[in-house]
């Protein structure tokens, strides 16, 4: 518009309505000027830069608004770095499960302020995220079900697992309020303002670790409770890839010529989609008899497994451990101060280079500084790597105790359960199930460091080979001797 000449004057309230930064603002007037356009400000007059000394005045007037809004700035963000240490909402919109209330205060300009507090129903529909992703859930299965279930979201759209992963790491819903965008380090945290509680805190940072869990699972490929058999996603073939379940319908006759309707469901390699060049020579499993093998074993091994000793020896080897790291952490303190006490020399040497009585180059004393503060880094670093080894062990601990307290009447919760409370109690204890032509081999979430072996009886179909690691072995007489291998 200005290189049109459509307007001959700009007229602004304030110099700093152009612009606030010092040494580009002033290049707008100076562009306005030679066009003939002339700037007015209502309460400063003509702002120009025709001449050089209007120049000055102009850079002069840019320079200060760029002060004050940099003071302003810092004036915000220690006013809501300061209302969130007392535990106050700093305004925008609430996450789900709250809504926006007003407490009948105004601000300077006569604006209600609002907080926030708990939304009764949208409160609901978060425990129960909680609760589905704790039975193994993924997001995107939690936000179908929601969508099918025709939930709202707090804009009316549908749900989406990117919505449901955010709602499962906000710590808003154990009453902690972070000041900070997600992929920045969070600069304050208030403390907690339990009238905010939505979620338990146990129940939060299980969550947590199983989010941080299922990060580490290769292409993002984890068990889950979806599926219409109990073997779905803990199975594997040998060649790697993943077992599916299937099912056959078909139509049978019976010996007085009456038809049926048969039904048939089948554990398969994934490898069957892929060219016959690609496929392995795994036949197809029966899923009900394979079911029941393995369910029967998990219970002869449960029944016949020492669950107290297993603890004790994992305990025992984590306080090992854990020890070793302590003495690590003194011995990295005892050189921490050490090499605190030479960086404390070598500043005072300065002082000496400064009043020309040191024999040491100010060059020499500078590098030798620097590299005593890159030790000093280094030692600070390792610290800190040894403190979240002891908190990971620490952490393994108390899964390892809530497991094995879970473990001791298993097979009698089990039986109980739907197909899908079963799932989740499978994949709680198993991580994965490996199939060979003539083993099957199970990978569980105990740990069986210094365990003794023959727990089963040598007549039964399936025996343990080896259990010196998380991993149990059990030999079978062949799928095919067993009747397992499926008829299609």
């Amino acid at each position: 518009m200005a290189d049109r000449h459509e307007f001959e004057v700009l007229g602004i309230y304030m110099s700093d309505r152009l612009g606030r930064i010092a040494d580009e603002t002033p290049l707008i007037v100076s562009f306005l000027n030679a066009r003939g356009i002339k700037v007015l400000s209502y309460t400063e007059g003509e702002i120009s830069a025709k001449t050089h000394n209007d120049k000055l005045m102009t850079y002069i007037r840019f320079w200060q608004a760029e002060g004050e809004s940099l003071k302003t700035s810092q004036r915000i963000k220690d006013a809501n770095v300061k209302g969130v240490e007392q535990g106050k909402w700093r305004g925008g919109n609430p996450p789900y499960g709250y809504k926006t209330v007003s407490n009948g205060t105004l601000n300077f300009k006569g604006r209600p302020i609002f907080d926030i507090e708990i939304d009764p129903y949208a409160s609901k529909i978060v425990k129960r995220i909680f609760n589905l992703y704790k039975e193994h859930y993924s997001s995107k299965a939690i936000a179908k079900i929601l969508n099918d279930e025709e939930v709202p979201t707090k804009n009316g759209t549908l749900w989406a697992s990117n919505t449901v992963s955010k709602i499962l790491r906000n710590k808003l819903y154990i009453g902690i309020y972070e000041l900070g965008k997600v992929s920045k380090n969070v600069r304050v945290v208030s403390p907690i303002m339990e009238h905010l509680k939505l979620i338990d805190e146990k129940t939060f940072y299980e969550v947590q670790d199983m989010l941080t869990e299922n990060r580490k699972v290769i292409n993002g490929k984890r068990p889950t409770v979806r599926g219409s058999r109990l073997l779905t996603g803990l199975l594997y073939c040998e060649c790697g890839r993943k077992y599916t379940a299937h099912t056959q319908v078909c139509r049978k006759q019976r010996q007085d010529g009456s038809e049926y309707i048969h039904e048939s469901s089948f554990y398969r390699c994934g490898s069957h989609r892929l060219p016959k060049e690609g496929q392995c020579d795994k036949k197809p499993i029966n899923a009900d008899k394979l079911d029941k093998l393995i369910i029967d074993d998990e219970k002869k091994f449960l029944l016949e497994t020492d669950i107290d000793k297993l603890l004790i020896n994992q305990e025992e080897k984590m306080k090992s451990q854990e020890n070793d790291f302590v003495e690590q952490l003194r011995r990295i303190g005892r050189e921490h101060t050490q090499k605190e006490k030479e960086l404390e020399k070598l500043k005072e040497e300065v002082y000496k280079i400064i009043i020309g009585q040191s024999q040491f180059s100010e060059k020499l004393i500078s590098e030798l500084i620097e590299t005593k503060e890159k030790e000093i880094l280094e030692l600070k670093n390792k610290s800190s790597e040894i403190d979240d080894k002891i908190e990971n062990l620490r952490k393994t601990l108390n899964k390892q105790k809530e497991l094995n307290e879970d473990l001791k009447d298993w097979s009698e919760r089990f039986d109980l359960q739907d197909i899908n409370e079963k799932k989740s109690m499978l994949i709680n204890l198993i991580n994965k199930i490996t199939i060979f032509d003539e083993k099957i081999e199970v990978k569980y979430k105990l740990k069986f460091d210094n365990f003794e072996n023959n727990h089963y009886n040598k007549k039964s179909d399936c025996v343990i080979i080896s259990n010196n690691s998380p991993t149990v072995e059990f030999s079978c007489q062949g799928f095919a001797q067993r009747g397992i291998l499926a008829k299609i």
